[in-house]
């Protein structure tokens, strides 16, 4: 099975509609999956704003109400017709919190990358880094933790590693909820509306991350077994 055709196929549990409506909520699926695509493509990200314009996302601020009162669902899904992602990256733009997150992801995402390569981490079902079963974990020729973090403390070094990873895909997580809700001017200060946004946004992130899997990667799916991505395949040779 060659590498798009496995993608596809893992990607079937994960797939959402174009936009989700609750009773409490209006989340634009197509827009925030467009924007964490932007994203999560190598964190080659343009949505790093000028230190002064920035904002927490964890800001005790009260947003500001743009047309004299928060819109319901159906009001959100109307006004956000003519808008697209773009209103998003202009509230992610906004918030220091997330920018430094996306920061230090793309320092460390080198490092990341060797250890998913070695297969010392994959990915949860979560989006988020995980530490593979023992069974499962570096054979071969694979760089050990010492070659990748030096001899000494290179155990607690991974740790922390993935843990700070996982802090900060949590803030961009979050950031995404605060700032689709923004720009769909609805109430994040509504607690069901904001839990709505940040399981639709966990979930558009998780399905980002699997879409960036490369061969020899490990992942866990739906029922929390754990897999490798198979290699890809080769071209058979063209007949002269």
């Amino acid at each position: 099975m060659n590498l798009k055709k496995w993608l596809a196929l893992i990607s079937v549990p994960l797939m959402v509609s174009c936009a989700t409506v609750t009773v409490n909520v209006y989340f634009p699926d197509k827009d925030v999956e467009a924007v964490f695509e932007d994203i999560e493509s190598g964190l080659d990200f343009d949505v790093v704003p000028a230190p002064k314009d920035t904002e927490s996302v964890k800001s005790k601020s009260k947003p500001k109400r743009r047309s004299g009162a928060w819109r319901s669902p159906l009001g959100a899904a109307a006004a956000w017709a003519d808008e697209g992602k773009a209103g998003i990256k202009k509230e992610l733009q906004k918030m220091k919190d997330v920018q430094e997150s996306l920061a230090r992801r793309k320092e460390r995402m080198e490092t990341l990358s060797r250890l998913l390569d070695a297969a010392w981490v994959g990915l949860g079902k979560d989006g988020l880094i995980r530490r593979i079963p023992p069974d499962l974990g570096p054979a071969g020729e694979a760089e050990s933790l010492a070659d990748i973090f030096g001899e000494a403390g290179a155990e607690t070094a991974v740790v922390k590693l993935t843990a700070d990873e996982n802090t900060d895909r949590k803030i961009l997580i979050r950031g995404m909820a605060v700032a689709t809700l923004r720009a769909t001017e609805q109430d994040e200060t509504d607690k069901e509306s904001l839990d709505n946004a940040l399981t639709r946004s966990a979930a558009l992130f998780s399905k980002s991350r699997m879409g960036k899997l490369k061969p020899g990667w490990f992942y866990e799916d739906e029922d929390g077994t754990w897999k490798r991505v198979p290699p890809e395949e080769e071209e058979p040779a063209k007949e002269r």
